[in-house]
């Protein structure tokens, strides 16, 4: 028997973004402010201020464990832009 895909749980949760690369962008390399819109074990969907790179690693936290994952998807949207992160394993932030 084939499951359907798992679909990710909708929260409006702040997080905060680290973007783990040598030139890490717009950032600075510093954490910034994100709105968690998405998630599921496997991954997660944040609104930010700024675009980040495909592939790039990032880490994501609400202050306690955070959650590292590579960007996968940064699509600008009405002034900022929401990416999707894939996440090295499962996570329970935002639950």
């Amino acid at each position: 028997m084939k499951l359907p895909p798992a679909r990710g749980v909708c929260v409006r949760a702040n997080v905060t973004v680290k973007v783990l690369a040598p030139f890490p962008g717009p950032s600075g390399g510093d954490s910034v402010s994100a709105q968690m819109l998405e998630s599921s074990g496997a991954g997660m969907r944040l609104r930010l201020q700024f675009p980040v790179t495909c592939g790039y690693s990032v880490e994501i936290s609400t202050g306690d464990d955070p959650v590292l994952g590579t960007v996968c998807s940064c699509v600008p949207e009405n002034g900022v832009y929401v990416i999707g992160v894939r996440v090295a394993r499962d996570h329970a932030l935002a639950s």
